[in-house]
């Protein structure tokens, strides 16, 4: 199943010339929230970019979404509520990716 968060922004980031795209470092693949979370990617180094595209696989899904906010050389990715476990994550923009921020939300205790 395929999940578009902002077709705008898609859009847009669809019409920036970049010469590489950024993919996540292999070390924070596996990373996972089986009860669900809030996953939060940055892009550094985007060489002044004010726009681009985010794709990332979580627990089988696909999202692609446009950034959430945008800074001189940096943009910032959320998905919220995804459960399961991060197998990709790649933008079209120049620079490094990485997932800076997991808040998995807490499962009740079972009662005994």
């Amino acid at each position: 199943m395929k999940k578009t968060i902002t077709g705008v922004a898609i859009a847009l980031g669809l019409a920036v010339g970049v010469a590489s795209a950024a993919t996540l470092n292999s070390s924070q693949i596996g990373s996972s929230c089986e009860g669900g979370g809030d996953w939060h990617f940055v892009n550094n180094r985007t060489g002044g970019a004010t726009t681009g595209t985010f794709t990332a696989v979580i627990g089988g899904e696909t999202y692609i979404l446009g950034p959430s906010d945008v800074n001189a050389n940096m943009m910032h990715f959320w998905i919220y509520g995804a459960a399961g476990t991060l197998t990709s994550a790649s933008t079209n923009l120049p620079g490094g990716l990485q997932l800076s921020q997991l808040i998995c939300e807490k499962k009740e205790d079972t009662p005994k």
